[in-house]
């Protein structure tokens, strides 16, 4: 072959590679740049949409309910603790607010709470304030500590009376702390009553130091 020729193929091939080359610079470029101006009209628009509501509210966070802990059951009350059939019957929650209306149940799954006089409250309504509920609670966990369930707990203003499903029940006040309390049933039920739980008709601890009790 001609060395003119096959430099001048050659020369030829360079140009075609320098120029392909060219344009595939060129098309990566204009997809860098038409990439960078999405990324900013996006990023406008969102700015935009972040100072200016257009009217837009804020949609509310969704909120957790908080869980069904009493039932109560509005009564005509005689005595403390003492009621007749229950009428309409409401979930209290773990904040102590009634909730939701609950079905009536022979046998509730959780401790109904009674409280005399309160024929006018409504759903959202406070039921139990924040100390009772810390009381209770504690209270609630010593319980099961002796292997007990509470039935039914009536309040009225610092006496608290918690029936037992075992047909026995315990007097207690805000005025004793719960763990005090706890401790009194512990070891009252350890130490005097043993075996003779059966024939419990009630546990009295609503004193600082002391505790009762009597059988049937």
């Amino acid at each position: 072959m001609d060395l003119n020729v096959y430099y001048k193929q050659k020369r030829r091939k360079a140009a075609v590679f320098k120029l392909a080359a060219f344009f595939l610079i060129l098309s990566l470029a204009a997809s860098a740049v038409f990439g960078l101006i999405r990324v900013f009209k996006a990023y406008n628009i969102q700015q935009v949409l972040t100072a200016y509501s257009f009217g837009l509210s804020k949609l509310p966070e969704a909120q957790v309910a908080a869980a069904p802990w009493l039932i109560f059951c509005p009564r005509y009350a005689e005595g403390f603790g003492e009621a007749s059939l229950p009428a309409r019957c409401s979930y209290v929650d773990t904040n102590g607010i009634l909730s939701e209306s609950a079905p009536y149940f022979s046998e509730n799954p959780l401790p109904e709470l009674i409280m005399d006089g309160l024929w006018d409250i409504k759903i959202g309504d406070r039921m139990v304030e924040n100390g009772m509920i810390q009381f209770l609670n504690i209270f609630f966990g010593a319980l099961k500590s002796i292997e007990a369930a509470p039935w039914r707990v009536a309040i009225a203003n610092k006496d608290i009376k918690i029936t037992l499903k075992e047909g026995w029940h315990i007097l207690l006040s805000l005025n004793v702390p719960a763990e005090e309390s706890a401790a009194n049933l512990k070891l009252l039920l350890d130490k005097k009553i043993g075996k003779q739980r059966s024939k419990l008709e009630y546990i009295d601890l609503r004193f600082l130091d002391k505790a009762f009790y009597k059988l049937r």
